[in-house]
This record gives structure tokens, C-alpha cells and sequence, in this order.
């Protein structure tokens, strides 16, 4: 099935799934929480169309294809925010911050946006440069598959948030080095 997303982009789950990270406002268009969210929804969709890191979408419950989709995700009411990381498996998770167009950008900004591109790493910090080089100092794709399957199995143990924030910057980079 297709469904139709913000910035009247026709993709198929799967391709929307390629992205590596998104979120999804799952809505109904006669819900009024949902048409007071829209245009923020809509501006936020629009700050982000050109960033290969983030897919903004919008997904109504209501027509035939998308019916799978809200289903399969559990939504019960509108508007439902998910959004999804390499942290948060397939299923996603519940947003459940402001419906502002400020509060939506700044957990974009904080949650899903790469800050760190490996081709542009103008945005990068100083650590995140360091890393990038040592990973291609060691090698190439190989090494750095091998380094973020490490890394990839180290998910779930319990680590201070700084650490586990750290963790998410090379997983970012070495997802990038292993492409």
C-alpha cells in the first residue's frame, strides 16, 4: 500500500521506513486536535524536506491504504504522534511533547535530526571529528560494520545519559561509514 505524506509524497512503508529516523502524525480529517496541529505539522514537514536524516510524514487514518498502517501501530485516537530511531525498534514510540510548532522542532532538533554528517562535517563536534578519523584510519566499510554491530549490541545495557548520547553519535557516524 501507499500512502500520502507531507509535501504530497506518494512512498511505500518501506521506503519511508529507508530514512533513518521519522515521524509519523497519524490523523483524521475530521478531528480538530488534528486541524489545529496541521499547520505547524505542515511547517515542520517543510523545514525538514531537503535532510537526508529525518522523513516528516502525515498518514489519515481514514482512506483504505492507510488503515493497515494505523493498525498495525496501534493508533486509537487523533492526532497520534510516533516516531522512530535506532533506539526505539520497529514499533516506534509515542511522542508525547507539545503539538507546537517550537516544541515539535526543538524534539527534532534534540532527537532525530543527524547533527553529524560524515560527507559535511562542518556540523560536528570536535569529539565526533576525532572519531570519524580514527574509523577511517582503521579501514573502511568493514571495520566500521563491525564497530557499529559492536556498538548496535550494547543498546540496551543501562549507561548515564551522556554516554548513551555519545553511543548515538557513533552509531550515526559508523551507520554512515558502513553505507
Amino acid at each position: 500500500p501507499t500512502h500520502t505524506y507531507t509535501h504530497t509524497r506518494t512512498l511505500t512503508p518501506t521506503h519511508a521506513h529507508a530514512h533513518p529516523t521519522h515521524a509519523y502524525a497519524y490523523t483524521a480529517p475530521w478531528c480538530g486536535h488534528c486541524k489545529a496541529m496541521a499547520p505547524a505539522w505542515a511547517t515542520l514537514g517543510t523545514e525538514f524536506s531537503d535532510s537526508s536524516s529525518v522523513l516528516i510524514a502525515d498518514v489519515d487514518c481514514t482512506t483504505e491504504p492507510a488503515k493497515e498502517l494505523c493498525e498495525k501501530y496501534a493508533v486509537q485516537g487523533f492526532p497520534t504522534l510516533k516516531y522512530w530511531t535506532s533506539d526505539t525498534g520497529s514499533d516506534g514510540a509515542d511522542y508525547e511533547g507539545g503539538r507546537d510548532l517550537d516544541s515539535l522542532k526543538k524534539f527534532i532538533d534534540e532527537n532525530l535530526a543527524a547533527k553529524c554528517l560524515v560527507a559535511e562535517p562542518s556540523a560536528c563536534t570536535e569529539k565526533e571529528v576525532g572519531f570519524i578519523a580514527k574509523m577511517e584510519a582503521k579501514g573502511g566499510k568493514e571495520e566500521a560494520g563491525a564497530e557499529l554491530k559492536r556498538l548496535e549490541g550494547m543498546k540496551g545495557a543501562s549507561m548515564k545519559p551522556e554516554l548513551k548520547k555519545w553511543q548515538n553519535q557513533r552509531l550515526a557516524i559508523l551507520k554512515q561509514l558502513a553505507a
